[in-house]
């Protein structure tokens, strides 16, 4: 029996042999493991260019059948809706790519003829997993339980505060200003999109393949709101970090909802309420950490309901526009013009242009483009050779 008992204890395992088998399987599953969460993000951001191209491949079916692309929103200042007091923001952009995208069915709840927020609770909080970059990890749709759906329940408006979100936002160019003549805008910074603008293929002069016509905008708690657009200082450090926007809802952030008709205004933003919206503009750097906040200053008459001249923040005007921005490291995904997908890093050339007309502290009056600012704009004829492309 002794030779046996002795026999059985030597075919096993110690205590101190099962410890150093753990602890090298922890060690392997630690080496393991970013190389599968970089294979996920791998696949994750491969599905966000996919969902861009197809974003593209619904922008030029719109062209060939309208002959040109979407405004981004349509806002009517006609004599006739003057006349009724009808001048209002109606529908937008990704409204009118909906049957473009397989979406008929969701279109048919849509009334474009009325006032965008008259229209159904339905209609606005569809998710469509086109619109969606898996990366993101917000919620969708936003319901009244966050702050910024919370603070617009209390409106009472028909169209309700449940919103299907979008992570993908057209590009206004260089230019944060929202006007109903967007063409008065520089070509140095005017984009492929703007209130009312439809843009043809012949406008864009600078080349369908060097022009963006959409970018991300991520959305969500990460991505905490700003008033202020970005100055030199914040590059030199010269001046704190920016603090994000709060309100008695709690603290507002990046948030997109794709039935949106319109920018914000001032008389939301004094109450506290930031949101960010279906487009953006090169005017901040790409992945700053605070997002400025979207908002058409209606109560400046001199650029927008008396039809003057667009101007930016660069050259002294008040309205907002956020800038672009992404889940994935390092960069973000761009749909070009020619239906083409890039990631750009968000180290590429940043360079605001001015004209002698800057009233931006410690801005150069009169400097050219930088690459990120060249490839936004439509006929600003700028030299971006050093722009590399990359799927």
């Amino acid at each position: 029996m002794s030779a046996r008992f002795k026999s059985s204890r030597g075919a096993g395992f110690t205590l101190v042999e099962l410890l150093v088998v753990i602890a090298i399987i922890g060690v392997l599953i630690a080496l393991l493991l970013p190389a599968v969460q970089q294979a996920r993000e791998s696949g994750r951001r491969i599905q966000c260019t996919n969902n861009l191209k197809q974003m593209g491949v619904a922008l030029h079916s719109y062209m060939g059948a309208v002959g040109c692309f979407p405004p981004v929103f349509i806002y009517d200042i006609s004599p006739a809706a003057i006349a009724a007091n009808r001048n209002d923001w109606y529908t937008n952009g990704v409204w009118m790519l909906l049957p473009y995208l397989e979406q008929q069915q969701l279109m048919q709840l849509y009334k474009p003829g009325i006032i965008w927020y008259q229209n159904p609770p339905a209609a606005a909080s569809a998710v469509i997993p086109t619109f969606v970059c898996p990366s993101g990890s917000k919620q969708n749709p936003i319901t009244s339980g966050e702050p910024p759906a919370a603070f617009f329940a209390t409106l009472g408006l028909n169209i309700g505060s449940t919103f299907g979100l979008i992570d993908y936002v057209f590009c206004k160019g260089v230019t944060d200003a929202w006007c109903l003549r967007p063409t008065s805008a520089p070509p140095r910074e005017r984009g492929m999109f703007n209130v009312n603008l439809a843009t043809k293929v012949a406008d864009i002069r600078d080349g369908l393949s060097n022009t963006i016509a959409m970018g991300e905008g991520a959305q969500g708690p990460l991505w905490k709101m700003t008033p202020n657009p970005w100055t030199p200082a914040e590059q030199t450090g010269a001046l704190p970090a920016q603090l994000p926007a709060t309100s008695s809802y709690g603290e507002m952030f990046a948030t997109n909802a794709w039935a949106a008709g319109q920018p914000n205004i001032p008389t939301l933003t004094s109450q506290g309420f930031y949101v960010t919206t279906i487009a953006g503009c090169t005017r901040d750097p790409l992945n700053r950490q605070f997002v400025t906040h979207s908002m058409v200053d209606e109560n400046n008459p001199a650029h927008f309901t008396q039809l003057g001249q667009c101007y930016s923040t660069i050259n002294g005007g008040t309205d907002r526009t956020s800038g672009f921005r992404s889940d994935h490291r390092g960069g973000g995904n761009f749909l070009f013009a020619d239906s083409s997908v890039h990631f750009i890093q968000d180290t590429i050339e940043f360079r605001l242009p001015t004209a002698g007309t800057s009233t931006v502290p410690g801005l150069p009056s009169t400097q050219l483009a930088g690459v990120y600012q060249a490839l936004s704009t439509t006929a600003g004829q700028e030299p971006n050779s050093t722009f590399t492309p990359s799927q």
